[in-house]
Parts: structure tokens; sequence; C-alpha cells
């Protein structure tokens, strides 16, 4: 994973900057609605947004806003959207209880796919990034509670794919 925003790093002045949480909102708005479409372009309006949020940190302005539609393209239909997505919410999670707020997330997946692949790239960089950092103290506690209970067999099977890498 590229190195971003840890949570510790400096982050970037949005008082400096004081309409760039509004064009942020703006850009994640106006890309809602046509993310999914067939063409690949819609959804790569909502990657300088993410970028920027990735790689700077939330800006606490609009923070709630933001994060619902990020995580909402966590269930596009689009892979890169999904991943770019997941990659974005980990800095949202580092400095929470990110067991509870993955272990939630897995628990809005239940017919989608697509939301549940997103899910899951979300745990896989947000771990690699606890790695990283040295941080994965609540690791064990996490995966007490990582199988919902109403998540078919073959979807906590594929989920445990991306664990083989730790």
């Amino acid at each position: 994973m590229e190195s971003g925003w840890d949570g510790n790093s400096v982050r970037i002045s949005y008082n400096k900057y004081p309409t760039l949480p509004g064009v942020i909102l703006g850009l994640l708005q106006s890309a809602d609605n046509v993310v999914d479409e067939v063409s690949s372009s819609a959804a790569e309006a909502v990657f300088p947004a993410l970028d920027i949020i990735r790689r700077a940190g939330p800006p606490e302005e609009h923070r709630k806003e933001l994060r619902e539609y990020i995580e909402g393209y966590l269930g596009s239909r689009i892979w890169h959207v999904r991943e770019i997505a997941a990659r974005t919410l980990c800095s949202f999670f580092l400095q929470t209880n990110w067991a509870a707020e993955i272990t939630r997330l897995l628990a809005s997946c239940r017919a989608s796919v697509n939301r549940l692949h997103g899910v899951l790239l979300t745990a896989r960089f947000l771990l690699e990034r606890k790695v990283d950092l040295g941080g994965v103290d609540s690791l064990g506690k996490f995966f007490g509670v990582y199988r919902p209970p109403d998540m078919a067999p073959h979807d906590s099977s594929a989920s445990l794919l991306w664990t083989q890498d730790y």
C-alpha cells in the first residue's frame, strides 16, 4: 500500500483551503448517481476526491457525509471503485475501534456480493496498514466476531481467503 495518512502524520490543512471539503463532498455526491453506469469515465469522477481523502486524511467538516458516500461506493459494480473506496475508508478507521467498524460493515452486506468484496478489501487494507504501523492489538478480538450469524457458509469461506497473507 502506498504511504498515505497514518493518523499521526501531518495532515493537509483544510483550514488553508476552506472550500476543499465542500468540493470533495460535491464530487462524491454528483458521481453517486452515475458511478455504476457502464461508462468507466463516469466512475472515475470520484477518484480525485477519494485520492485526496486517502492521502491527506478526512476533513472534520462533512466527515459523516463523506464517510457515508465512501461506504456506499464499497458496493459499486466497478471493481476499481470498490478498491479505491476501501483504501480511502482506512483513513477513517485508523483511530477508531476498527474491528467494530469492519463488523458493522460486514453486517450491511447481506445480499450484495460486490459490497462484501468492498468490505473485505477494506478489512485487508486496514490490516495491512495496522501491521505496517505496528498496531494490530485487537486482531484476535476481530476474528472472534468476524462471521455474522446470518452469513452463508460459502460467504465466510470466501471471506477467509484474504487472511492467508497474514
